[in-house]
């Protein structure tokens, strides 16, 4: 499945597929892994994200990680993140964190325009507790925010996918 993806991803994207092609031959310490790129932690948490299992064991200062498998995961489309704001589960779960916050944002306690706000996606399986009613601008201030990196996931299981076929 072809993705376009902005020069910054693209550019992880290709680190972390050398990181693969290294743990694949066998374990890497945190060392060794500086070769493909200043962040090798990104790159990890990169492919972890598209599915792939690898241990992390950390010695002093220095990681080692190996490759113990990969999980079959799905790329997710503009079309599946749409659909995904249009099933009756979304719809259900939003209603309940605006009615949870008294249809006011939580930021600045406006009641025009609210969104809400993911700390983390768990899509199907969201808690209250992981969601904040916010107006646009804070919603748009928030994202703004270097820390704060919260985004719809770029992968997801078989069973996700197929929910939002």
């Amino acid at each position: 499945m072809l993705m376009v993806c902005e020069p910054t991803t693209q550019k992880k994207l290709s680190q972390a597929s050398r990181t693969l092609e290294l743990l694949e031959v066998g374990p890497r310490t945190t060392i060794e892994l500086f070769a493909v790129g200043p962040r090798p932690a990104a790159y990890v948490r990169q492919l972890r994200l598209m599915g792939y299992i690898i241990h992390s064991e950390i010695t002093g200062k220095v990681a080692t990680y190996s490759l113990l498998g990969q999980v079959e995961m799905v790329e997710v489309t503009d079309a599946m993140q749409s659909r995904y704001y249009e099933t009756e589960h979304w719809k259900r779960t939003r209603r309940s964190r605006l009615d949870f916050d008294a249809c006011a944002c939580r930021l600045c306690g406006s009641a025009h325009e609210l969104q809400v706000h993911h700390w983390r996606y768990d899509l199907f399986a969201e808690q209250l507790c992981d969601l904040l009613t916010v107006c646009r601008t804070c919603h748009l201030q928030l994202h703004s925010y270097e820390n704060v990196h919260c985004h719809f996931p770029r992968y997801v299981l078989p069973e996700i996918a197929e929910r939002l076929y």
